[in-house]
């Protein structure tokens, strides 16, 4: 389902600008201090001086989900690995996915201030060793520590560095609010 609603959102706005003959540009960020890799996609002038943008990014553990492996255990809580099943906690992992989308405005042709509403979704994780190895083979598994979804705003400007030429380098500077992070990326539109 998460990567359903990414997708979706992926594709929303270049199909939108494509059909409406605007410019679009895709994006890189790098956001800070929770570190966490983005991706940004934008089409300009959809509605005359307006666009609209869809941004997602996740922290770099969230390419390898321990709720999508097969020794994770929705059904089992911190209290019962821990206190019902003596089970030792082996170490934690953080999964955080955010997901944006918002109005871009044309100032000039350099300055596109964008602001928008998102998903923040973060996730705790624990793997656990079993030494009776009943839930795994080799006695690891992981569970849910702890799940908090939030509302996020976001804002920040599209900087064009070359807006007279046809593919146009950017840079992205931002903030979001939920985490708390700046965000700095660099793109290209095509």
């Amino acid at each position: 389902m998460k990567r359903t609603i990414i997708i979706i959102l992926i594709t929303f706005i270049p199909a939108i600008a494509a059909s409406q003959k605007s410019n679009i540009g895709i994006g890189v960020n790098l956001m800070f201090p929770d570190i966490k890799i983005g991706l940004d996609f934008f089409g300009t002038n959809l509605f005359g001086e307006t666009g609209l943008y869809v941004s997602a990014g996740m922290n770099p553990s969230g390419f390898s989900d321990p709720s999508e492996k097969d020794d994770f255990y929705a059904n089992i809580s911190q209290v019962q690995a821990e206190e019902q099943y003596g089970d030792d906690q082996l170490r934690t992992r953080d999964v955080n996915r955010l997901i944006n989308a918002g109005v871009i405005l044309n100032v000039n042709e350099y300055l596109h201030p964008y602001a928008g509403l998102g998903i923040s979704i973060e996730n705790a994780y624990g793997e656990y060793y079993d030494p009776s190895h009943i839930l795994s083979n080799d006695g690891k598994y992981w569970i849910e520590l702890d799940s908090r979804t939030s509302f996020n705003v976001n804002g920040g400007m599209y900087f064009f560095l070359n807006p007279d030429e046809p593919r146009s380098v950017f840079l992205n500077l931002g903030i979001n609010t939920t985490p708390t992070s700046f965000i700095f990326g660099v793109g290209y539109r095509l």
